[in-house]
């Protein structure tokens, strides 16, 4: 079976994890727990990765504030959070909830 993914939106540019170090992240807290899903081949371990990820995602807009200074790290979670979706739905078979509404 051959396994496609959507390409992530323009905004995201993103680098495998081996080419990005901690201090490279611009937003290490949770796009450290992002890049290793990026990087993970193992079909058994993504969705506890992803989990981890959307953790380390949720931990970090518990504590970011609504100011402008915020929006482009608002920015970048909303694009990661999109991939983390099309992962979910591309390589574990979720159902595509946003696809089936707009179908209905």
């Amino acid at each position: 079976m051959v396994e496609k993914l959507h390409p992530p939106t323009p905004k995201a540019k993103l680098k495998p994890k081996e080419d990005m170090h901690d201090e490279e992240l611009r937003y290490p807290q949770w796009q450290g727990p992002f890049q290793v899903v990026l990087s993970e081949h193992d079909s058994s371990e993504l969705l506890r990765k992803i989990h981890a990820a959307e953790y380390a995602i949720f931990e970090r807009l518990q504590t970011l504030g609504q100011n402008a200074a915020d929006q482009d790290e608002r920015q970048a979670i909303a694009d990661s959070l999109g991939v983390l979706h099309a992962l979910k739905r591309d390589r574990l078979s979720f159902p595509d909830w946003h696809r089936s509404h707009l179908d209905a």
